[in-house]
């Protein structure tokens, strides 16, 4: 949950935006209104926290390349999002090492 937040440079993570599922208790992640900044690095709340990003994880990075990030978000991100998404993309890659 923390490596996707902080891909996505989510804000807004707190105990009302995690939400199980009672019949398989899968959780779902809500409460992305203040996602996809344009900013570097990692929301002050996760700047401390340890990240396992894994390689399920690293492959998924890897495979998020700016092509499919344009190609995908390019209609509900602008530019710069979705350059600042492809850097934190990157960082956490070079974390992973």
């Amino acid at each position: 949950m923390y490596v996707y937040d902080a891909l996505v440079y989510n804000l807004g993570r707190g105990p009302l935006s995690m939400l199980y599922n009672r019949e398989n208790w899968q959780l779902m992640l809500v409460g992305h209104d203040d996602s996809f900044d344009t900013k570097r690095g990692r929301p002050q709340h996760l700047k401390k926290v340890q990240l396992d990003v894994g390689g399920s994880w690293v492959e998924a990075l890897s495979n998020l390349t700016d092509e499919r990030l344009s190609e995908h978000l390019g209609d509900v991100l602008d530019k710069r999002r979705l350059s600042a998404l492809g850097k934190r993309r990157d960082l956490l890659l070079e974390e992973a090492k």
